[in-house]
């Protein structure tokens, strides 16, 4: 907790939260940010609002605000060859994942940066594979596998993930996609809270913009 501790002290004015026994390293952080119990975060970026729930795994990952991650979740898991004559990572690896390596340097990417957009749901045990890009607004049915891109706004669900429905026709989607609300101002969200429970009176409201 030392750790987790200091980095709190060091992010006092930016509201930052970390959970108990939650490993939290090579991170830089927005405001609101929510880590809770048993946690391991490495290698990520936050925006504004973002909660992580317990016994989640994130790595190498650019989180956008306004994001929801349920618990249990692995993000950046690594990656293993397919075409090789071996799986195994002492052929290609020198992290030494099993306390040897057969090669004297890195022969196979093993991890791809994952970028999470704005106002993204995340189930409960959702599972995305590395070098996957989450559009704005999209949702993660619980217990999916996510193994390529999806689009804004767009629900996912399954193993692997596959396309269910668009949370709006693409008119409102590619508004939303031009207001980018994530990006105003507490003021401006505490103000127009009721705006974001009523899509029709939100989109009227920028209609007459």
């Amino acid at each position: 907790m030392l750790n987790a501790s200091w980095l709190m002290f060091n992010n006092r004015g930016n509201h930052l939260y970390i959970g108990y026994l939650s490993n939290v390293r090579k991170c830089s952080f927005g405001q609101y940010n929510t880590l809770y119990e048993y946690t391991n975060i490495v290698n990520t970026h936050f925006g504004n609002f973002v909660y992580i729930a317990g016994n989640s795994f994130i790595r190498n990952t650019n989180i956008g605000s306004f994001c929801s991650i349920g618990p249990g979740c692995k993000i950046g898991l690594g990656m293993h060859p397919i075409n090789y004559i071996s799986t195994f990572p002492a052929f290609f690896s020198i992290a030494k994942q099993c306390q040897i390596s057969f090669c004297d340097k890195e022969l196979f990417k093993e991890h791809e940066e994952i970028n999470i957009g704005n106002d993204v749901w995340i189930g409960a045990n959702v599972i995305i594979l590395d070098g996957v890009t989450i559009g704005d607004g999209a949702i993660i049915a619980a217990g999916a596998v996510v193994t390529k891109d999806v689009g804004p706004y767009t629900i996912v669900g399954g193993v692997p993930a596959k396309f269910m429905k668009k949370r709006f026709d693409d008119d409102d989607i590619n508004k939303l996609l031009e207001i980018q609300w994530w990006n105003q101002d507490v003021k401006y969200l505490k103000r127009n809270y009721s705006l974001f429970n009523n899509p029709r009176l939100f989109f009227e409201k920028y209609e007459q913009l």
